[in-house]
This record gives structure tokens, C-alpha cells and sequence, in this order.
């Protein structure tokens, strides 16, 4: 009994000491794998306290001036972080954020505030300005 014992663990040490080393491999994985997640929630929570996106919010005057609109701007820097995660694209994040949170306000005018004369004469506006040139669209901004 014994030898058939012998003989049976001979063939099978091979996957015994397979799966042995396949767990210390995974454990190395799993272990950079949380450090690389610790390194990205650092940045994010640095970028957050950098306070770019909350100041710009504050210096628009939105959530002020368009007491219905949602002032919602962690929540368009977050859709941000899960757009683009990587630390190169810092500013990216930013940029998206903002138009995520103007996206939002002119949601907000559409089905919160709006009456329909107003709604035609905002649509026309925007659609004229996409339509206009580039050069005419920064004479535009100059002017107003």
C-alpha cells in the first residue's frame, strides 16, 4: 500500500508543485496589481484636492445664477476618472469634467426650466454658432 502511495505521489508532485508556484506568481500579481490602484486613487484624490474643476464651477457663476441647475461637478470629474484613468492625462480629465458639467447645466435648462419659445430660440443660437466659421466664432467671443 504504501509503494502504491509513492508511486502516486510521484506523478502527481508535478502539479502539486505547479500549482504551488502558479499561487506565489498570482499573489505577486494581485499584490502590484493593488499597489498600481493605490498609486491612481493618490493621484486622483491629489488632483481632487488641487480643487481646478470645483474653482472653475465657483468662477462661472452657474450654480448661482441657474439656481435649478444641478451642481453636480464631482460627479462630472468622476465620469472623467472613468473615461481616462492614466496620470499623463491629468489635464484631459480636467477639460472633460468642465464639459460634462456645462453639458449637465444646459440638460438642466432643457428639462428643468425652459419653456418651449425659449428652447427654439437657445437651439437656433447654438446651431448658428457651431454653423459659423472659425474665424467668425472667435470674433464672436471677442465681441460678447
Amino acid at each position: 500500500m504504501q509503494s502504491f502511495l509513492m508511486a502516486i505521489g510521484m506523478i502527481f508532485e508535478p502539479q502539486f508543485s505547479y500549482c504551488r508556484r502558479m499561487t506565489t506568481k498570482l499573489i505577486a500579481l494581485l499584490t502590484a496589481i493593488n499597489d498600481v490602484y493605490d498609486m491612481y486613487g493618490t493621484m486622483h484624490e491629489l488632483e481632487l484636492s488641487t480643487n481646478f474643476v470645483q474653482r472653475w464651477w465657483r468662477n462661472t457663476g452657474l450654480g448661482q445664477k441657474l439656481g435649478f441647475a444641478r451642481d453636480r461637478i464631482m460627479e462630472s470629474f468622476l465620469w472623467s476618472i472613468g473615461m481616462i484613468f492614466e496620470p499623463q492625462f491629468s489635464y484631459c480629465r480636467r477639460m472633460i469634467a468642465k464639459l460634462f458639467a456645462l453639458l449637465t447645466t444646459i440638460d438642466d435648462i432643457y428639462d428643468v426650466y425652459g419653456t418651449m419659445d425659449e428652447l427654439e430660440l437657445f437651439t437656433d443660437a447654438v446651431q448658428r454658432l457651431v454653423l459659423m466659421p472659425h474665424s467668425t466664432r472667435a470674433l464672436y467671443r471677442l465681441a460678447t
